[in-house]
């Protein structure tokens, strides 16, 4: 009996240029807020030219971390999962903890290495941390505890969006009678085009960068200062840093850490489990599927697809209603990769699913 497979992508066509880009609280969610549906982070180990991007602001920019070198070697830096709360996490019912809606429970790939829970708190008008716990083979304590909640993004999520917080923080790793205190300035710098690594988690894909223009940046310049007194000591210390978050609604993200100098020391690529882009296997591992487009305008867009077998294969333009208004390709599709190109100035702007067909 013949199987026959089918799998399907988004094309939106949208007039030049790239608009305005708007987070709304419920597009942070469905982006990064999947209950259960893990997202995995991937050390960058080339920090070469990351001050460049730091500088790169403003409208419909270009970022591109496409070329970076992660840690590819098919082990994440850890596993992240979003839970409701308090979803199991260490030190739940602690005060600081409790108006928590959601928890990020972040498992490393060293198993030597503590599990961390981030406690946050979404509503339609913000996004908070209220602080982290961990646990370490058995051993249960409080990194941070942020009073009052650490103001992490204001939504709507726009150009030139702003705002500012200030915490006292608690934590069980610094001495009694210690005072900790965080401040942040926030500020929205950048909208355009991410450029990320994302097909090379395919799993069977080509190294190809991925670009997704939805993207937008947060700059946040973070202050904290310790002070306590042990005996005869008197320590209080200031320390200044950045850090230049970059989200994508196709769950995509980037986190580049810089110190006070704003000189980059770091960066982190996350991507969201189950994406089209990233890991799209069919059931029989026959097929990845692969949408390459020109974000600032409707030309230069192609289909690339993977087959580990020769067979036939029929691709399809639908519109939003599912009605076929395009037949790309139809027939026999060759072992490896099969690049259709897509002429979308044929199509009126709008929403359209492109559906792949393989027999066998």
């Amino acid at each position: 009996m013949k199987l026959f497979v089918t799998f399907l992508l988004v094309l939106v066509l949208a007039s030049s240029g790239i608009a305005q880009i708007s987070f709304s609280s419920a597009d942070f969610l469905a982006a990064y807020g999947q209950v259960g549906v893990p997202s995995t982070q991937f050390t960058s180990t080339v920090l070469t030219g990351l001050d460049a991007l730091i500088g790169i602001t403003g409208a419909g920019v270009s970022w591109d971390i496409g070329n970076r070198t992660f840690t590819q070697d098919g082990t994440p830096a850890s596993t992240s999962t979003l839970l409701t709360y308090p979803g199991g996490a260490a030190l739940a019912n602690d005060p600081d903890f409790t108006a928590s809606t959601h928890v990020f429970k972040s498992v490393p790939s060293d198993p030597t290495q503590p599990t961390t829970y981030l406690f946050i708190k979404f509503t339609d008008v913000g996004y908070w941390w209220l602080g982290t716990s961990q646990d370490s083979m058995g051993t249960k304590s409080k990194v941070f505890g942020y009073a009052p909640p650490q103001y992490k993004a204001k939504f709507p999520l726009t150009y030139q969006t702003s705002w500012q917080s200030s915490s006292t923080v608690h934590s069980d790793l610094f001495p009694a009678g210690s005072t900790y205190t965080v401040a942040i300035d926030a500020i929205v710098d950048g909208y355009g085009t991410l450029l990320t690594p994302t097909s090379t988690h395919l799993k069977n894909g080509t190294p190809v960068p991925t670009a997704t223009s939805d993207a937008i940046r947060v700059k946040t310049k973070n202050t904290s200062t310790i002070s306590f007194v042990i005996g005869p000591i008197n320590y209080s210390s200031t320390t200044v840093n950045y850090s230049f978050e970059y989200f994508t609604k196709s769950g995509h993200s980037a986190t580049i850490s810089a110190d006070t100098n704003v000189k980059a020391t770091g960066i982190t690529y996350s991507t969201q489990g189950g994406s089209a882009v990233d890991q799209y296997l069919s059931p029989e591992n026959l097929l990845n599927l692969y949408l390459s487009s020109n974000p600032a305008s409707n030309i230069e867009t192609k289909l690339s697809f993977n087959m580990k077998k020769a067979g036939n294969a029929q691709v399809d333009i639908m519109d939003a209603l599912g009605h076929n208004v395009q037949v790309l390709h139809k027939g026999n599709a060759e072992v490896g990769q099969n690049i259709i190109p897509i002429d979308p100035t044929k199509l009126s702007c709008g929403t359209y699913f492109i559906r792949v067909a393989i027999d066998g």
